[in-house]
C-alpha cells in the first residue's frame, strides 16, 4: 500500500473517531510527581545529584522529528555528527569529546547495552520514535552504576509496553523521498499485557548515494505476579540499509553539497534484540534484573573493502536495593559477552576470502552504591566498581596472490594462476592470535542538599574509565595499522568533578551544572604513525544550563553547553580538541493561539570547531552556524494529530563533521507532513 493510501486511511479514521466522540466530555488527569531512574530505581529528580534531562512520551508525541537523534538534538541539546547528512547513523557527543565520541556514551535500550563492540555507530533507524516511552540523558561520568562506555554520559531508552486496549497509526512523508509508516496494537488480559509495533521507513537523502531504509517490528509482553513482581520481555527484528556518500573537498562542498564522490559504499544489516526484566519489591527492598541478547549481521562495502561482520552481545545485570527512599544500599554485578566474526573478500562477488577474524570479550563487574541521609535536607551518596575485561583476538590474513585459480593479470580470464593454493598461505606479519586482559575501577562521592521542595544544590566526584573497543586495538576490518595488534593500548581513566543547581515548579524549570573533567591515556587515531594510541592528558572545563517556562497557551526554553576542551601534553599542550565547539545550544518557543493548534520555532546554534585530526590547530576552523526549524501541529480532539515540520528553514549550508581534507555536509531545507492517529 502506498504512503498516500496510508494517509487517506488515517484521515478517514480521524473523521470517524471525531464524529463518534465529539459529544464526549473531556477528562482531566492529575500527573504523579516527576521521577527519574538515573540510579536504576525511581528517584525524585531533585534528589539525584546528576545532570539529567528526560524526554517523555508527551514530547515525543508532540514532535514530527525524523529520528531519535533529531529529537534529542532539539529536546536535550545533544550533538550528533552525521556522515550521510541525516541522523540515522549519527555519532553522539557529550562533554567535549570529538573523534570517537560515541564510544564514551553508553546507550541502553530497556536496560541492556546496545553499543557496538567495534567503532561503528548506533543504527538509530532501528528505534522507531513511536515505540519509545521515554529517554533519559545523564551527562557526566556514570561508571560506578553503569560500567564501561559511561565515561561522558548515558542515554537510557525505554520502549513502550502494553496496557489499555489501543491501536495507533502514524504516516509521514517529506523531502528527499522520506517516508515513515508506523502501526501498533496494545492490550491486556487480566494481569497479562502486550504490545506489537511495526515500522517501515525510507529516506533517499539530501546527498547523492545516501539512501537509507529500515523495516522491522517489536513484540513486547509482561505479567504482574501479584502486587510486588513484574516480569516483562520483548523481541525486536529489523533489517536496514544505509549508503555512505563519502566526504567532499572544501571546493566540492561549496560547489554542490549534495554530490557524492565516494562511489558505492553501503552497509546492509539484519538486527535481532531480545530483552527481559524482573522487577520486584520485598520487605527488605527492591530487585531489578535486566538481561538480553543482541545480534547484528552486517554486509558492507567501504573504500573497496568487502566485509561480512556478524556481531553478538549477551548481558545480565541484576541489582538489589536494600533500605528505604532516603537511606539505601545498591548491590549489583554485570556480565557481558561480545563476539565478532569477520570475513573480508577480494571483490564484490564475495567468492574468495582474503582474511577472517574471530574476536570475543568477557566483561564482568561488581559495584556497591549507597545513599545516607545526614540530616533532613542533606544526603550523601557514593560507590565503587571493579571491572575486568578479557579479549581473545584471532586474525588470519591470506596471501591474495594465491586465492584465485585464474591469473588476474593476464587478459585471458581462464588462464590458470600458477600461484594458486588452497588454503592460501598466511601473511604472518599481519596475522595474530593473542589474549589480552585489562581491568579498571570507578568511584563516586556526592552531596545533595534540598534547600526546599523546589530547589536543590549538589556536588560530586567521579573516577571514570573506558576500555578500547575491539578494532581500536586490532586491525582486522581491512584498514591496516602499523601494529596489527596494539597490546600496549591502555584504558582511558580520568577524574570528573561536578556541581549543580536544580529548580522545579509547576511553571518554571531551571538547572545549571559546572564540571571539570581530566583524562589520562585518551585514545585517538594518530595518522602520522597510523595507529590508535594513548595520546596523553586532556582536560575539559564547562557548564550545561537550562531554563524553561511552560504556560497554558505558550512556553519557551533554552539549553546551552559551554566546554573548553584542551590537549594537555607535549608540543600541543593548550590546543583545542578537534571537532569540539565551545558553545552549542537549542532554544525554542511555542504558542497555542487556540487549543487544537500548536506552533513551534526552534533555533540551533553550533560554535566554530577545528576539523578532525588537527591537533596542531593549524588549519581553518569550521565556521559557527545557526539554523531554524519550525513545526505546526493540529490536534483533532485527543486521538488524531496533524503535523507540518520544516527543518533548516532558511536552507543554510553547513558541515556536520569534517576531517583534514574531507567534509561531510549536513542536510539543506526539508519538510515533513503526516499524522498520528489513536483508535
Amino acid at each position: 500500500m502506498s504512503l498516500i493510501k496510508y494517509i487517506l486511511a488515517a484521515c478517514l479514521g480521524c473523521l470517524y473517531t471525531l464524529a463518534e466522540s465529539s459529544l464526549e466530555p473531556s477528562s482531566v488527569y492529575s500527573l504523579p510527581e516527576y521521577t527519574v531512574t538515573a540510579w536504576h530505581f525511581d528517584s525524585g529528580s531533585l534528589s539525584v545529584p546528576a545532570d539529567v534531562v528526560t524526554v517523555d512520551r508527551e514530547a515525543i508525541e508532540n514532535s514530527a522529528a525524523r529520528s531519535l537523534p533529531d529529537l534529542l538534538q532539539s529536546e536535550a541539546n545533544l550533538v550528533f555528527r552525521s556522515f550521510n547528512g541525516k541522523g540515522n547513523e549519527g555519532e553522539v557527543a557529550m562533554r567535549g569529546f570529538g573523534e570517537g565520541s560515541g564510544m564514551r556514551v553508553l546507550i541502553l535500550v530497556d536496560g541492556i547495552k546496545v553499543n557496538r563492540a567495534d567503532m561503528g555507530n548506533i543504527e538509530w533507524q532501528q528505534l522507531s520514535l513511536r515505540d519509545i516511552e521515554s529517554v533519559e540523558v545523564l551527562r557526566g561520568g556514570q561508571n560506578v552504576l553503569y560500567g564501561n562506555h559511561a565515561l561522558s554520559g548515558v542515554i537510557k531508552i525505554t520502549t513502550r509496553k502494553g496496557g489499555d486496549d489501543r491501536a495507533s497509526l502514524s504516516a509521514f512523508t517529506g523531502s528527499f523521498g522520506y517516508q515513515n509508516l508506523d502501526a501498533s496494537q496494545a492490550g491486556s488480559v487480566g494481569d497479562f499485557y502486550y504490545r506489537l509495533n511495526v515500522n517501515d521507513q525510507r529516506d533517499e537523502g539530501y546527498r547523492d548515494q545516501s539512501l537509507s531504509r529500515s523495516r522491522g517490528g517489536k513484540l513486547s509482553f509482561g505479567y504482574f505476579l501479584g502486587e510486588n513482581d513484574e516480569l516483562s520481555s520483548s523481541f525486536a527484528y529489523n533489517e536496514g540499509y544505509v549508503e555512505f556518500p563519502g566526504p567532499l573537498t572544501l571546493t566540492e562542498f561549496e560547489d554542490d553539497p549534495t554530490q557524492s564522490q565516494g562511489g558505492e559504499q553501503y552497509s546492509e544489516s539484519e538486527n535481532y534484540r531480545y530483552t527481559f526484566s524482573w522487577l520486584a519489591q520485598r520487605d527488605w527492598g527492591e530487585l531489578e534484573t535486566h538481561g538480553g541478547y543482541n545480534r547484528r549481521d552486517l554486509v558492507w562495502e567501504l573504500d573497496g573493502i568487502y566485509g561480512d561482520n556478524d556481531q553478538q552481545g549477551f548481558s545480565l545485570t541484576p541489582k538489589f536495593k536494600l533500605g528505604n527512599a532516603t537511606s539505601f544500599i545498591v548491590l549489583g554485578f554485570d556480565v557481558l559477552y561480545d563476539t565478532i566474526d569477520f570475513l573480508s573478500f577480494t571483490d564484490d562477488s564475495r567468492q574468495y576470502v582474503k582474511a577472517d577474524a574471530a574476536l570475543s570479550r568477557w566483561t564482568s563487574g561488581a559495584y556497591l552504591f549507597a545513599q545516607h541521609e545526614l540530616s533532613s535536607p542533606l544526603q550523601m551518596s557514593g560507590g565503587l566498581r571493579y571491572e575486568r575485561a578479557t579479549t581473545d583476538y584471532d586474525y588470519r590474513k591470506f596471501d591474495e596472490s594465491q586465492l584465485s585459480p585464474y591469473d588476474p593479470i593476464l587478459t585471458d580470464p581462464f588462464n590458470p594462476n600458477p600461484n594458486f593454493k588452497y588454503p592460501a598461505d598466511l601473511v604472518e606479519e599481519e596475522s595474530y592470535r593473542d589474549e589480552l586482559t585489562k581491568d579498571g575501577w570507578a568511584a563516586e562521592l556526592s552531596l545533595n542538599y534540598r534547600v526546599s521542595e523546589t530547589l536543590s544544590l549538589w556536588l560530586g566526584y567521579d573516577r571514570v574509565y573506558r576500555y578500547p573497543v575491539l578494532d581500536e586495538v586490532a586491525a582486522y576490518q581491512g584498514f591496516p595499522l602499523s601494529k596489527p595488534l596494539n597490546d600496549d593500548l591502555e584504558p582511558e581513566v580520568g577524574d570528573n568533578f561536578e556541581s549543580g543547581l536544580k529548580y522545579f515548579t509547576d511553571r518554571w524549570e531551571a538547572s545549571v551544572t559546572l564540571f571539570h573533567l581530566s583524562i589520562d591515556n585518551e585514545i585517538v587515531y594518530d595518522d602520522v604513525v597510523n595507529l590508535n594510541t594513548n595520546i596523553g592528558a586532556t582536560r575539559r572545563v564547562g557548564a550545561d544550563w537550562m531554563l524553561r517556562y511552560t504556560g497554558e497557551n505558550w512556553g519557551a526554553s533554552t539549553q546551552w553547553s559551554w566546554v573548553d576542551a584542551r590537549l594537555d601534553y607535549g608540543d600541543v599542550a593548550g590546543n583545542r580538541v578537534p571537532l569540539v565547539a565551545k558553545f552549542n545550544s537549542v532554544s525554542q518557543a511555542w504558542f497555542q493561539p487556540f487549543k487544537p493548534l500548536r506552533v513551534s520555532l526552534v533555533m540551533n546554534y553550533m560554535g566554530d570547531r577545528y576539523v578532525g585530526n588537527d591537533y596542531e590547530n593549524s588549519g581553518e576552523r569550521l565556521p559557527a552556524y545557526v539554523t531554524y526549524d519550525t513545526q505546526i501541529a493540529y490536534e483533532l480532539k485527543q486521538f488524531c494529530k496533524l503535523f507540518l515540520r520544516v527543518n533548516n528553514l532558511l536552507d543554510h549550508q553547513y558541515v556536520s563533521s569534517a576531517y583534514q581534507g574531507g567534509y561531510y555536509p549536513a542536510a539543506g531545507r526539508s519538510f515533513v507532513v503526516g499524522m498520528n492517529v489513536h483508535f
